[in-house]
């Protein structure tokens, strides 16, 4: 995950200067807007409120070319009409609405014209919120939000509340909204929350709740973006208070990312440490901002950290890779080898059980062993479910001996590899990789690694014998908060 910067915009509550520069010492970057501006090293942003729809004058060029040192710009989406005027807290059309040809058109003219000020600067569009007037029909739609960041090669800024205003005003899931958006492209995150009148959400760029934040925390973790940005002009103290919580989060994310999928399996938060550095004041710091979020931290460093252990972290079995060139086998083979299917999940699951116990799961005795097992055998049937790019079985007399799992992507990694305890010593983990090189072979690769385990002596000595040499080595720890 690249590093998170906190950007705030620059408003009103800038005019006293004490307050100004405890926000900017808060703050990683400044978002300039429209009507408020500041010379200041860290405003590189500015969120226009030009509608990057509609046809620009003169004006509106001319407002753009006061804009200077800029990295990124941003520009709303919006209105399907050339003209509007607000009413009612909402925006209403003069004359007749756009066509989507016309709209697409006008963004392409616009980034034109943009590029031709600033240069080769980064562009983002903002989602609008739909309040009702038919100036936000097709416009709000992810669909249309989608065509248009792809088809013009920009970025996506997402403003949460704007999302969740469009929902709630057009009886929309929310979450459903959210997978159709564009978020792979998103760079940048506004924060707030939004009121209701009756059955109406309306943007008031209201100060958001504790559910917000962790809502905020699993978006960002999931989507990436480079920029969040908290929407709040009402009250200095509580725009303070708020940026110290948005300070803590982004550093939370920038030190330490969450393993999903370790968390939802074993039922508790875990992340792993982001090793920028590997002094005893950077640990501690980690440790105090996960100690309130995180049960269980991994960390995983080339080189071994003794000091680690003083801070009441659990040196694990170090992982060690292997690697061979792949090399065709004229070896015969006397069993059956195919590619594993559904129904070979079961068999595969009885067969992996206590076969990984060098690893650090088993370790570390914080982790209750069947629960490991049980992490096994759930990784040998994801292998075969897609998560591997294949997995063979060895089978003797339509019983299933042994198995191997293969990532292909860049230079193919064994995943698993194990052996019935019925088949030991018929040379089934030799048949297994001999099998993999043709593979691998026929397909054009020129390498093979396999993770390990330096306690894992057995292992260690089989693949040692079939041509594997010690690449690399990976120190690994835990610490439990």
């Amino acid at each position: 995950m690249n590093k998170i910067f906190l950007t705030t915009p620059v408003s009103h509550l800038f005019e006293l200067k004490d307050f100004r520069e405890k926000v900017i010492g808060l703050s990683d970057f400044l978002e300039l807007r429209d009507y408020y501006d500041l010379e200041h090293r860290k405003a590189i942003i500015y969120h226009s409120e030009l509608n990057i729809l509609a046809k620009w004058d003169k004006k509106d060029i001319d407002k753009l070319k006061t804009k200077i040192n800029l990295k990124e710009i941003s520009f709303h989406i919006l209105a399907r009409y050339q003209k509007i005027e607000l009413i009612n807290q909402q925006f209403i059309g003069i004359g007749e609405p756009m066509t989507k040809t016309e709209m697409f058109s006008n963004c392409k003219d616009n980034i034109k014209l943009i590029k031709q000020i600033f240069g080769d600067i980064i562009i983002l569009v903002e989602n609008i919120n739909h309040l009702g007037s038919d100036v936000y029909d097709e416009i709000t739609d992810a669909k249309f939000i989608s065509e248009l960041v792809n088809k013009s090669n920009i970025y996506l800024l997402f403003d949460i509340a704007h999302a969740k205003i469009t929902c709630i005003n057009k009886k929309l899931d929310y979450f459903n909204y959210l997978d159709a958006l564009p978020m792979d492209k998103c760079r940048q995150i506004h924060l707030s929350s939004y009121s209701m009148e009756g059955k109406k959400a309306y943007d008031t760029h209201a100060e958001p709740s504790k559910n917000d934040y962790d809502e905020y925390e699993k978006l960002i973790e999931k989507v990436k973006p480079k920029y969040v940005t908290l929407e709040y002009y009402k009250d200095k103290k509580i725009l303070l208070n708020n940026l110290i919580l948005l300070r803590s989060m982004v550093d939370r994310l920038n030190l330490i990312s969450k393993n999903d999928w370790d968390t939802d399996f074993f039922e508790i938060n875990i992340g792993t440490i982001k090793l920028n550095n590997v002094s005893k004041k950077y640990i501690d710091h980690v440790l105090d901002i996960a100690k309130n979020r995180y049960k269980c931290l991994y960390l995983f460093s080339n080189k071994e950290i003794k000091f680690l252990t003083e801070k009441n972290f659990i040196k694990c079995p170090t992982k060690i890779t292997f690697s061979k060139n792949i090399i065709k086998s004229n070896e015969k083979i006397n069993f059956n080898i195919r590619s594993a299917v559904k129904g070979d999940i079961k068999f595969l699951k009885n067969i992996s059980k206590n076969l990984y116990v060098h690893s650090r799961f088993y370790t570390d005795k914080n982790f209750n062993n069947s629960k490991c097992d049980e992490l096994y055998q759930k990784w040998v049937e994801n292998s075969v479910l897609g998560f591997a790019d294949n997995v063979f079985v060895v089978e003797e007399n339509d019983v299933i001996l042994g198995y191997i799992t293969i990532h292909e992507k860049n230079i193919p990694t064994i995943g698993l590899i194990g052996v019935s305890k019925k088949a030991r010593g018929k040379k089934v983990g030799t048949v297994l990789i001999n099998y993999l090189q043709n593979y691998l072979y026929d397909k054009n690769y020129k390498e093979l690694q396999v993770p390990t385990q330096e306690t894992n002596i057995p292992a260690i000595n089989f693949y040692k014998k079939l041509g594997f040499k010690l690449i690399k080595k990976e120190y690994i720890y835990h610490r439990w908060l």
